[in-house]
């Protein structure tokens, strides 16, 4: 056995136990879509009407903001997991892959800021 042999086998082990993670997260976020898309469609169905007010009303209430956020957050973290293994799969050279998982990120990153930005000013009563 030389030290390579080990490296090798210590490498394996990171790359499975990432993997296993990776994969842990799409179906922890993969439930949490279930229940908080749950809420969100019976939600929808309690309203009176679609109108702009009344749908404002709803959105400004605490805990219907908070629930939107964490049902936004949750579908963008794994829009990303989804999306980088995508990338990993079909992107072959090293550098372009670094580079769109980067972009991936930053993207979903600033959407979810927007949206916690739009849910706080709606939530201060700034609309």
């Amino acid at each position: 056995m030389t030290l390579k042999f080990f490296i090798n086998l210590i490498s394996k082990r990171i790359v499975i136990k990432n993997a296993s993670g990776h994969w842990w997260a799409q179906r922890i976020t993969a439930i949490m879509l279930l229940l908080f898309g749950g809420w969100f469609l019976v939600s929808l169905c309690t309203l009176q009407d679609f109108q702009y007010n009344t749908v404002l009303y709803w959105v400004s209430q605490p805990l219907n903001s908070f629930v939107l956020f964490l049902f936004s957050s949750s579908l963008s973290y794994h829009s990303t997991l989804g999306l980088k293994i995508i990338i990993e799969d079909y992107i072959h050279k090293s550098d372009k892959r670094k580079i769109l998982i980067s972009l991936t990120e930053k993207f979903h990153l600033i959407l979810i800021l927007i949206i916690g930005a739009s849910l706080l000013k709606i939530l201060l009563g700034d609309v």
